[in-house]
């Protein structure tokens, strides 16, 4: 059954700033997945309102991340979940431009860095082409900037900040990860194959994470000599080299690699990053 977009927009405007609100609306529009179009007409018909608070267009971003990790877990069909895809990718750069081109960017500071966090979780879900992710990351880049430098930061400072904020974010998702395989860890002593599989679930998304965030280290000409260096020694212990039982190796393999040999009993669509919430 069909919902109507006034029903749609009622849904929406209940959208506040808590947790449970963003939870609770997300959880009824993949419910209603097949009306996502409609869905994307009412929420970029409230971001682009000029009533509609900075923080509510940044919980409209955290609901439409929570909608995709639905999809990540396989919470809804694939029929719906390749319209949710679709309605998403063909109007949100759309309804982004509309908000970024209000006067006084500056005042969108929340929806900027909401919108700066959701992309660095998009992008690895790797549900969305990886240029549609760049040129929304772009966009989001110079607003940033903008904010920064109307509060008397300069250009060139601007874009460290934004580099540092991207590593930043990356290295919070690293620590998330590797406290999952932790506990996979403490939990399945008793090896048993269940317990097996679930540490090399874990310990694969924490690899992961790890070399997205080496591989910021040097893309975005972070000075990140410290950085390295921790990521090494990061690496020697999901690979088991804890520094205080380390043998004497040959240096090259006590490196982080720069690619993770894929697990076979690691599914594609296991690699679920998690909520915000």
């Amino acid at each position: 059954m069909m919902v109507n977009a006034e029903r749609v927009a009622q849904r929406i405007d209940l959208v506040g700033s808590s947790s449970g609100s963003i939870v609770s609306v997300a959880t009824w529009c993949a419910l209603h997945a097949h009306d996502f179009d409609t869905i994307m007409g009412c929420i970029g018909d409230k971001l682009k309102a000029d009533s509609t608070a900075d923080t509510t267009r940044a919980s409209l971003l955290y609901v439409l991340h929570e909608v995709l990790l639905t999809c990540a877990a396989r919470g809804v069909s694939q029929g719906a979940q390749r319209t949710i895809l679709t309605a998403i990718s063909r109007t949100l750069p759309n309804y982004v431009d509309s908000v970024l081109q209000k006067s006084q960017v500056e005042a969108h500071a929340s929806f900027i860095a909401a919108l700066g966090k959701v992309l660095v979780w998009w992008d690895s879900l790797n549900m969305f082409p990886r240029a549609w992710i760049h040129n929304l990351r772009k966009k989001q880049q110079q607003a940033e900037a903008q904010v920064q430098a109307s509060s008397g930061v300069s250009l060139g400072s601007a874009s460290m900040l934004a580099s540092l904020q991207r590593v930043f974010h990356l290295m919070s998702r690293y620590e998330d990860a590797k406290q999952q395989w932790k506990m996979s860890r403490l939990v399945t002593k008793d090896t048993d194959e269940d317990g097996s599989r679930g540490v090399a679930t874990t310990g694969g998304h924490a690899r992961r994470a790890l070399i997205a965030l080496r591989e910021a280290v040097g893309n975005y000409s972070v000075d990140g000599t410290a950085l390295s260096q921790w990521c090494d020694q990061q690496w020697r212990e999901l690979e088991g080299q804890d520094t205080g039982d380390a043998k004497a190796e040959d240096a090259n393999s006590r490196v982080m690699k720069t690619e993770v040999k894929p697990e076979s009993n690691l599914m594609h669509e296991e690699d679920v990053l998690g909520s915000f919430y």
